[in-house]
């Protein structure tokens, strides 16, 4: 609008005028980004779904050795570890690979019970990367070992193997 005819109206209207050009001006230029937006995510979405690999998160298999000297390209391939990747969509942290295979087994029977928990946990919202936490539901809520005689329970902050006679042993790879 031109000042010569902002000097004939009323300076509230002048005002609401003005404003309401300022407002046209900015919803204009912010569609023009919403648009040029919506044609980056279009074609970053045409790459995907070209692209027969899954997206770029860092492979076990390229991580060095954890400081204890085993190799994580072994530990990534535990079934425990594979299980995890599946209800999760990816890895586990590699400084608790050890933590996962020390605790849940490889039996069709540990990695159900394992499955289950893990997506139990992701069904709640609570943290994949908590790891220690997802172990201790899992020992808190895995069945009796067929012929194995004992639970696993957490005892401050501890898993344990309890075994029906009352006895228990600190749960790990060798107890």
């Amino acid at each position: 609008m031109t000042s010569s005819s902002h000097s004939q109206m009323h300076p509230l209207r002048v005002q609401t005028v003005e404003t309401l050009e300022a407002e046209i001006n900015r919803l204009s230029k912010a569609r023009a980004e919403t648009a040029q937006a919506i044609k980056n995510l279009k074609a970053l979405l045409a790459m995907l779904r070209t692209t027969t690999e899954a997206p770029a998160t860092e492979s076990p298999k390229s991580q060095k050795a954890t400081e204890t000297g085993t190799e994580t390209s072994k530990l990534h391939e535990h079934p425990a570890i594979q299980t995890y990747r599946d209800v999760f969509r990816s890895y586990p942290q590699t400084g608790s690979y050890e933590l996962i295979t020390a605790r849940v087994g490889a039996g069709d029977g540990d990695l159900a019970a394992w499955r289950e928990t893990c997506s139990k946990w992701m069904l709640a919202g609570y943290n994949p990367k908590n790891v220690q936490g997802l172990i201790e539901m899992f020992l808190e809520t895995v069945p009796a070992r067929e012929g194995g005689g004992f639970t696993f329970k957490t005892i401050d902050g501890i898993p344990y193997r309890v075994y029906d006679d009352g006895d228990r042993v600190p749960a790990s790879p060798t107890a």
